[in-house]
């Protein structure tokens, strides 16, 4: 309660006193904020009797301004509460991990250790994924991608994604890893490996593992991984050997 009163008169030193006015546009720019628990309260005085309508453009034109005000785009992260110290987060394009959020910035730790201060203003303006929160509701996917040409049977590539997931720590094996084939470009099949983890602030450590995994599963099982290109047609088709058909080619 302390810090929500200390926040609101805050506020009104912001924006300052109302005088009497009946424009519902100017009254916006200067209505003070009165915050409750998880809510914000528009409170407008000064003027006489405020219709629904009129209190909805109120609150559009307040979020409209906390997007160029850093302070108030302070406060309402405060109590919107889409990340909290320590969270692994993407916000437009700077991953890491929350290390400071104050009134007027949000300070990020990159995976580089490079520490990056973001104002308020943009971080409101942008799009904010959060990792760690995702996580901890049951598991995020982390995916990455591969091609591999026609002659190789999917479902071996398939068994072997599964199996590189399956060895990764930090990957979970329930709900279990699995592989979609994303796309049959003219040279090569996409697949995409997809495992669940719970571990958002390893990420980088996860995918560096799953991938030196996959080489390992492949090389052992004698499967190149590549992306073929042909400038004429092959002698022979770029199918799985067990597709091939059997018998004499016909003469003529």
């Amino acid at each position: 309660m302390f810090r929500t009163r200390c926040l609101a008169a805050a506020l009104l030193l912001w924006a300052g006193p109302l005088s009497a006015q009946t424009d519902t546009t100017a009254a916006a720019e200067r209505a003070p904020v009165v915050l409750r628990g998880d809510t914000l309260f528009w409170v407008v005085t000064g003027f006489g009797s405020v219709t629904p309508t009129d209190r909805a453009r109120l609150i559009v034109r307040r979020l409209e301004l906390a997007i160029d005000d850093p302070l108030l785009a302070g406060v309402v992260i405060t109590y919107m509460r889409p990340y909290r110290i320590g969270d692994r987060v993407k916000i437009a394009d700077t991953t890491g991990d929350v290390i400071e959020h104050s009134l007027l910035v949000t300070r990020v730790r990159t995976v580089k250790h490079v520490e990056i201060t973001i104002p308020n203003s943009m971080v409101l303006g942008t799009h904010i994924t959060n990792y760690t929160r995702a996580a901890g509701d049951g598991g995020i996917i982390l995916h990455t991608s591969i091609t591999i040409g026609y002659d190789a049977p999917w479902r071996q590539i398939h068994e072997l994604l599964i199996a590189a997931a399956m060895r990764t720590d930090g990957l979970l094996p329930k709900p279990a890893p699995f592989v979609l084939q994303t796309a049959l470009d003219d040279f090569y099949v996409r697949y995409e490996i997809n495992a669940y983890t719970q571990r958002a602030e390893l990420m980088a450590r996860i995918y560096s593992d799953l991938h030196q995994n996959i080489q390992d599963e492949f090389q052992r099982a004698g499967v190149q991984i590549m992306s073929p290109n042909y400038e004429a047609d092959p002698a022979t088709p770029k199918i799985p050997p067990v597709y091939v058909p059997r018998g004499p080619k016909p003469t003529g």
